[in-house]
């Protein structure tokens, strides 16, 4: 027993956590060595004595109610809470309250260990600091993703607008218009004679010229006008392009609902330009097409990503049967799957649990943000993002997997 007691006395005096130990009325009958340093005081100052005797009046009534909650419930309680330092300060600390019984059951007394948790507690407040500024940076990079598709498709449109206007700037330089002008200063050169239509070989020649002349005029005019045409309709898509990122845009981390078809098809016109540049076949392979509440500009920045990660593995593959492939289809009750597969240069095994690194990347011109970005995107929406791939040449398989609404409004 008295081994016992020693090992007992020496356990408890020697452990960095705070132990005490009070009776039914609220007095301490044990105090650590660790728990008289928390408090500044010796054990003959805290022996005997109740809150009310050590703390502030206020902080001591809340003391007595937890003790009292404690001994009616008779259940061991865990909590994290601010606890006073000599000097008048605040520690944050982990307190465990058990009830004691002796050995008939009856209730006794109670007792607590805490320790101080303020450094793990700063640490957990400076991590999630830098994890919702990694959250904006990746934001800011997405945007820039989404920035550098919008302007890829309009400088892609903006090319054909180039080639349309160069071509109605020629045609117009060319034009016979000027002719016109020629045949009607001499018909009034000739005004007065009469003969001069039916005698005389320029007069006999102007019928005949002035039909050539109408037809390739009117040839001419229907060029122009295709080729207006055509302005005109690559200016309305540069004018869509724009009208849909800045829509997008206003959306920006606020949850809406959302046919996810939806959000697909802004993706895919967003990269229209540069897959038909590139002769990127597009398939799609919607089994199911559900309502879905996600910040709809961060899944559109995630699969404006993917599908142009897509579009160049397809051209750097040389193939020419180039080939993205999209699946939306349901992953459970609550969640739903995108996909974007293609069938282009495909990923080493080595590279695979590489890819959403930061900084990792296997273009010349690439950044590595991307891919990471998306990732964090994913994960800060409850979902996630994965990829898949047999090796080089084999193409590849990125799986958006997001929940159909915000995590806490699913029962």
């Amino acid at each position: 027993m008295r081994a016992s007691e020693n090992f007992y006395y020496s356990l408890v005096e020697t452990v960095p956590q705070n132990i005490f130990r009070k009776d039914l009325s609220g007095k301490y009958t044990f105090a650590n060595r660790a728990f008289c340093a928390t408090l500044g005081r010796p054990p003959t100052e805290i022996i005997g004595k109740t809150d009310r005797d050590l703390f502030p009046t206020e902080l001591a009534a809340r003391f007595r109610r937890e003790d009292e909650q404690l001994l009616t419930a008779g259940k061991q309680v865990e909590s994290e809470q601010n606890y006073p330092t000599p000097t008048g300060g605040k520690i944050c600390v982990l307190m465990i309250k058990t009830p004691l019984f002796d050995t008939d059951g009856r209730s006794i007394g109670l007792q607590g260990i805490f320790w101080d948790i303020s450094e793990r507690k700063r640490a957990e407040s400076e991590l999630v600091a830098v994890h919702r500024q990694l959250i904006q940076a990746s934001r800011r990079v997405g945007m820039a993703e989404v920035a550098t598709g919008v302007l890829h498709n309009v400088g892609n449109v903006l090319n054909s607008v180039n080639v349309s206007a160069t071509l109605v700037c020629e045609h117009v330089k060319k034009s016979r218009v000027l002719t016109v002008g020629k045949v009607a200063a001499l018909l009034s050169e000739h005004a007065d004679d009469e003969k001069f239509l039916t005698q005389d070989e320029r007069g006999k020649q102007l019928p005949g010229y002035l039909k050539d002349l109408a037809e390739h005029l009117r040839k001419e005019q229907a060029t122009i006008v295709s080729e207006l045409g055509s302005l005109v309709n690559n200016i309305e898509h540069i004018k869509e392009i724009v009208v849909m990122q800045q829509a997008n845009a206003k959306l920006s981390g606020m949850s809406v609902a959302v046919k996810t078809s939806d959000i697909v098809e802004d993706a895919l016109r967003m990269n229209s330009s540069g897959l038909t540049h590139h002769e990127v076949d597009v398939v799609r392979e919607y089994r199911d097409d559900p309502t879905i509440i996600v910040d709809k500009h961060a899944v559109l920045q995630t699969l404006v990503n993917l599908i142009r990660n897509a579009k160049h593995a397809c051209d750097d593959s040389g193939r020419p049967d180039k080939q993205i492939r999209l699946r939306i289809y349901r992953n459970g009750e609550h969640r739903i799957n995108i996909q974007v597969q293609d069938n282009g240069v495909g990923i080493p095994r080595e590279n695979l649990s590489r890819l959403f690194s930061r900084g990792f990347t296997t273009r010349v011109d690439g950044h590595g943000f991307g891919l990471h970005s998306c990732m964090l995107a994913a994960q800060e929406m409850g979902g996630g993002l994965t990829a898949q791939s047999d090796g080089p040449g084999l193409g590849a398989v990125f799986t958006l997997e997001l929940p159909t609404q915000p995590q806490g409004n699913l029962q």
